[in-house]
């Protein structure tokens, strides 16, 4: 990319732009390469002529290009690359309205590449504005349809519910309820990471809804205790070993010993990162 050179920039950028708002989606979808081999480059110089306000509006507009599953891809590429080499773009893709679309790729799995790269870019926003995520549906999104992705996105779909547990309102516990039963069967999981990203969650949501006694009842109605308590000892004993499934199937609610006992659980997690830490 020889004429990416500094004194370039600007112009390079308005050519792009011009490209993603041309009417031809072949031109387009040479735009959208060219700006993801840019951003994926993550060079301060030849970043400089690119306008956030004006590019964003324009990919966030053709990740609704249902009839075309390529350019959804690439600009779900391209806006997860702006994420990467710039940070704080991530307040601008949340207000530009990319967040439901993100959720709605993986709420209605069509094309798998797109899915995967949607939860890759809700990843990325996870780790400092996991509340709009949280608000869109997000933690649905990422562990509805979990099993039929390879286990690294498994790992990633995993992560992103963690960061989204964090620091959650009191009043959007109707959010998260639904979910429980899914975070409880990760704690069963065969895979460490994914425990570990379970457990994060519910020491994240003991956190968050501490001050009630009934929702604590609900969060450890499905099981969780027993199953963190199982991962709390495998984990003293053996680092790597993996958890033994351990089902609960409708559960009743646990007594107020229980609850006490799930503070202590929140209290000492098996090797998962405390409090606001994202993952």
């Amino acid at each position: 990319m020889e004429d990416l050179l500094p004194s370039h920039g600007r112009m390079k950028m308005k050519e792009l732009l011009a490209g993603l708002k041309d009417p031809d989606e072949g031109r387009q979808m040479e735009a959208l390469n060219e700006l993801c081999d840019v951003l994926s480059m993550g060079q301060e110089d030849i970043l400089i002529g690119f306008n956030i306000d004006a590019f964003l509006p324009v990919l966030v507009e053709l990740l609704n290009y249902e009839h075309n599953p390529e350019i959804m891809l690439l600009a779900c590429r391209a806006i997860t690359h702006l994420l990467e080499v710039l940070p704080k773009s991530a307040v601008k893709v949340v207000s530009c309205g990319a967040v439901p679309i993100f959720c709605q790729r993986l709420h209605n799995i069509e094309f798998i590449d797109v899915a995967e790269q949607s939860l890759l870019a809700m990843h990325k926003l996870s780790t400092e504005h996991p509340e709009p995520l949280l608000r869109a549906n997000g933690l649905s999104a990422a562990l509805g349809f979990i099993d039929f992705f390879d286990m690294n996105t498994q790992r990633t779909a995993a992560a992103t519910a963690a960061n989204m547990c964090r620091n959650i309102a009191t009043d959007q516990y109707a959010v998260v309820s639904d979910m429980i039963p899914n975070i409880t069967q990760l704690l069963s999981s065969d895979d460490q990471k994914i425990v570990e990203s379970a457990v994060l969650c519910f020491v994240r949501l003991v956190e968050s809804f501490a001050s009630s006694e009934e929702q604590l009842q609900d969060i450890a109605r499905h099981g969780m205790l027993s199953q963190v308590r199982d991962a709390q000892r495998a984990a003293r004993a053996h680092a790597r070993t993996p958890l033994a499934p351990t089902r609960h199937a409708n559960c009743p609610a646990p007594p107020r010993s229980e609850i006490k006992s799930l503070r202590a659980a929140a209290a000492d997690p098996p090797a998962a990162p405390r409090g606001g830490a994202a993952v």
